[in-house]
């Protein structure tokens, strides 16, 4: 579960989907690391709260290689949950427009992107959601 600033991405898929390979390319891109794999969500006053277990902070895995500690400062102890990504096989369709664009997590709506594992673009994707507001395309 990686984030840029103080906002947390929950990545979820399926297993060997490429969740680890998209928070790496987070990772290139600026933001830090809370968890991989496993990750503690807790509701609280400001939305949804997210860590590592204990003993698995900084770990990441790279498939082909092992699991490596990431250095301290590519790390972050805890994330307010902002986005939630649904990653998607190949064969599955992602709506082009889609009508709903939240995901219940905890009984608090995170704002969705559905995104192809393994989509050249998918960090860029993120970054846009994350940064530029939603429009209602229905009325333009």
């Amino acid at each position: 579960m990686p984030m840029f600033g103080h906002a947390g991405i929950l990545i979820t898929g399926a297993a060997r989907i490429g969740k680890s390979s998209l928070a790496l390319q987070l990772l290139e891109r600026g933001a830090l690391l809370v968890s991989d794999d496993q990750t503690l969500i807790k509701p609280g006053l400001q939305g949804l709260t997210a860590t590592a277990p204990a003993g698995l902070r900084g770990l990441i895995e790279i498939d082909g290689y092992g699991i490596i500690q990431l250095p301290e400062e590519k790390t972050a102890p805890t994330a307010q949950l902002a986005l939630y990504v649904a990653l998607m096989p190949h064969d599955q369709s992602i709506e082009r427009l889609p009508e709903q664009t939240t995901q219940q997590v905890l009984s608090v709506p995170l704002r969705r992107l559905a995104l192809y594992a393994h989509d050249p673009a998918a960090a860029a994707k993120i970054f846009a959601a994350l940064t530029y507001r939603l429009l209602d395309y229905t009325n333009v």
